[in-house]
């Protein structure tokens, strides 16, 4: 067990859905399991004032139902009011606006005389979120953070066929939402809802990114551990469904050390307990979490908590994912392709080098952005992938040979910094060119994401080189996916257009300062800007068709290259609204970038070696050192431009 930055282990929110929604349930087994349920935490020495209970409104209107399950709860010691007994607002009544103020101001208030202090279920819209505050809501647990609003809102699907990734959704640990979408932060006091989102689930957040995007196989839901395959069609057993459920724990523990709070949520549906493999699952992962000294927390006590994070507006904190641990979409232990993620109020920005349909070792960065996504307009709620779907990677090529891929043991190390950033380092050595080393860094931050690259050249040789960057910029909500329309600007005052209606590739070459921007149709924007290395050329390639990603070229000319000459070349990508806001946040990025690699630094942070692992706990101490690398390239290169 690993206690956390805050020195607060991680939390833990036990929570029974009483769910007697569906007319086929039997009545007299859910009462049976419910109480075999409160009876078994309650000899186990479970905190019984820490157990949650949420029941549909069917459930409150039925006299006779409602007098048995307060009289139950009365019995086994948990209480009905804000601490430990909120509502569940089923999908069908959290979208409708007539509906959920009836359940809010008949069934539960006319039953308790009190709004719910907190509430579940699995999918919140901006105008749920908007209504349950006005009703003095203050916690919930109403989101499934991968999948946001297209869980249930579009019909139980993405329905945008995103091929091997699917990075929709809200930030993977608890948020304040914001006033125009429920699936971003809130950045000021006037776009923060005052309500704080907890999810309905945890989820390990490494799994939503896999080919197969299976949302089960990552969670911790006793009934989703017990699933041997992503198809669902069969079990495994107990013993390997506490392994999985043990190894994601793991994960918890070690987040935990970056995070100025991990909250673990964990409901189970009573009828799901009325099966003993998931009854035993659940029971045993209840004496996990006590084994490991997890916090069990009430409504009010998770919301003070999260209150106590920041006392000023943004309250959404920075939260860092890296997960060494967890492969494909079956649990494995102790494999060396990391995945790296921050989320932010301003978006989600995603390192792997996992491509489990194509190979092993390309690495790929993703971006979503809830900056430009809460610019839309009150009706989007899906946060549309930027970077890093299927084949949109990146990649360098000299002399036509690509040098930034499919190499196993390339990371160098992984270094992750509490609330700042996640830094991951590699060198690649190819044997096709003998005379070139390729190093990159990615830093991670609140603010976007810096690539660096440096090309070093071990002989005297005549070379081109081009690094490229894949992007996909589209419109907010779920399309098919397509260029057409998208606009390209540059700080210059270039402009170019992409379009799906071309039969051949083009390519268009740009002037630029430092800083271009891609803009969808809708407004949807992602920032490039350049922040060391001068290339001669910088090309946008728009390829033919609808293609559904743009390719950006930093080329540099035929050259002669001596030994020892270097080319370097840094540029950020973030969710900008404009030029200046891309230059503005990439100043940001840059200056984390330099302070954490400054000696001076006052962080905490584990190095992580490849490709064995081997953790280093470092606390250095001084003061912050705020400076922006300027790289200059060697004379030869400069003359070459």
């Amino acid at each position: 067990m690993v206690a956390s930055a805050s020195g607060i282990n991680p939390q833990v929110a036990v929570v029974l859905h009483y769910d007697t929604y569906y007319p086929l349930v039997n009545l007299t087994e859910m009462h049976l399991t419910f109480e075999k349920a409160l009876s078994a935490l309650k000899n186990n020495g479970f905190p019984m004032s820490k157990v949650m209970v949420v029941t549909w409104r069917n459930t409150l209107e039925n006299v006779e139902e409602r007098t048995w399950l307060l009289d139950t709860l009365s019995r086994y010691g948990v209480s009905t009011g804000n601490e430990q007994f909120g509502l569940y607002v089923s999908y069908e009544d959290g979208h409708n606006a007539r509906v959920l103020s009836y359940v809010l101001e008949e069934d539960f208030f006319g039953v308790f005389g009190r709004y719910p202090y907190f509430v579940a279920g699995f999918s919140a819209s901006s105008n749920t979120y908007t209504h349950l505050v006005e009703h003095g809501v203050k916690l919930s647990f109403f989101n499934l953070w991968e999948e946001g609003e297209d869980y249930s809102y579009r019909g139980f699907s993405t329905g945008d066929n995103l091929s091997d990734a699917n990075w929709e959704g809200s930030p993977h640990q608890p948020y304040k939402p914001s006033t125009h979408t429920a699936n971003a932060p809130g950045l000021t006091v006037d776009d923060e809802l005052d309500i704080w989102e907890a999810h309905w689930l945890f989820r390990n957040p490494s799994y939503a990114y896999m080919a197969v995007n299976s949302r089960n196989m990552g969670s911790i839901h006793p009934f989703d551990l017990l699933r041997g395959d992503v198809g669902g069609t069969t079990n495994c057993s107990v013993q390997e469904a506490l392994r999985k459920f043990n190894t994601i724990l793991d994960l918890v523990d070690y987040n935990a050390q970056y995070n100025p709070i991990m909250v673990v949520s964990y409901p189970v549906e009573v009828s799901y307990l009325t099966s003993p493999d998931v009854f035993s699952v659940w029971q045993n992962s209840i004496r996990e979490f006590t084994q490991r000294q997890y916090k069990f927390v009430d409504a009010v006590e998770l919301r003070n908590n999260l209150e106590s994070l920041n006392a000023e507006t943004p309250h959404t904190p920075v939260y860092v994912w890296y997960d060494n641990m967890t492969n494909s979409d079956v649990v494995v232990k102790g494999e060396n392709t990391p995945f790296a993620m921050v989320t932010s109020p301003y978006g989600r920005f995603i390192y792997a080098r996992r491509d489990a349909t194509n190979d092993s070792g390309t690495p790929l960065v993703s971006m979503v952005s809830y900056t430009t996504a809460r610019a839309y307009n009150e009706s989007f709620q899906s946060i549309r992938e930027l970077t890093g779907s299927a084949d949109f990677k990146m990649n360098t090529f000299v002399n036509g040979v690509p040098v930034e891929m499919r190499w196993t043991g390339d990371i160098q190390s992984v270094t992750v910094i509490s609330g700042k950033a996640i830094v991951v380092r590699w060198t690649y050595l190819k044997e096709d060119v003998p005379y070139v080393t390729f190093d990159v860094t990615t830093y991670l931050t609140p603010y976007g994401v810096l690539m660096e690259k440096s090309l070093t050249f071990t002989q005297n040789v005549t070379a081109k080189v081009s690094m490229e960057q894949y992007t996909t910029v589209q419109e907010n909500s779920p399309a098919a996916l397509t260029d057409g329309d998208v606009r390209l600007e540059t700080d210059r005052g270039d402009v170019g257009r992409f379009f799906s209606t071309n039969s051949e590739v083009t390519e268009l070459q740009f002037r630029l300062n430092n800083t271009l921007l891609f803009v969808a149709k809708d407004g949807y924007t992602l920032g490039v800007t350049v922040t060391s290395g001068n290339p001669n050329v910088v090309y946008a390639i728009d390829e033919s068709g609808a293609s559904p990603f743009e390719t950006l070229k930093f080329n540099y000319i035929t050259h002669n290259y001596s030994s020892g000459d270097k080319l370097q070349l840094s540029y950020a990508l973030t969710p900008a609204t404009d030029i200046v806001d891309a230059r503005n946040l990439a100043n940001s990025v840059t200056e984390i970038a330099e302070s954490v690699d400054s000696p001076l630094v006052s962080l905490h942070f584990s190095v992580f070696i490849m490709p064995a692992i081997v953790v280093f706990l470092v606390v250095l101490t001084g003061g912050l050192l705020f400076k922006l690398r300027r790289f200059s390239s060697p004379e030869k290169t400069q003359k070459g431009a």
